[in-house]
């Protein structure tokens, strides 16, 4: 019974410590995501929000022409937003009240049309 057990295991472990090595001649992809025709729309303020286990306290930030939009860290949820630019310029970009009693039950989409209740700011997209 020993035996059979032994063989079982033998089997299943080359199984679990499989792993992918990179060959030399390789190398990561950067991955860049753009906007780049904000400044034919120079009325309009595109901001990001990010929020995940990484982000200790989310705030909106604005979205200039041709910068790499990033998320960081791989679980980081980003939310898409835009507003008129002269209402940023009027109330500031962290005078936008975020709501923080939004609960941890929502993801995408659902988390972001929370994110604030000022009627200016308007969700576009998450990713």
């Amino acid at each position: 019974m020993k035996k059979i057990l032994y063989i079982i295991i033998g089997c299943i472990i080359p199984f679990l410590l499989m792993a992918d090595v990179a060959p030399s001649d390789m190398y990561p992809v950067d991955n860049c995501i753009r906007i780049t025709n904000l400044d034919d729309y120079q009325e309009i303020a595109l901001l990001g929000f990010i929020v995940g286990p990484t982000y200790d306290s989310p705030h909106f930030f604005e979205i200039k022409n041709d910068d790499c939009l990033e998320k960081g860290y791989k679980f980081n949820d980003f939310g898409l937003f835009w507003t008129q630019k002269k209402y940023i310029d009027s109330i500031g970009i962290n005078n936008i009240v975020i709501n923080s009693q939004i609960g941890p039950d929502l993801y995408g989409d659902a988390y972001f049309r929370q994110v604030t209740k000022d009627l200016h700011v308007i969700f576009i997209t998450s990713a």
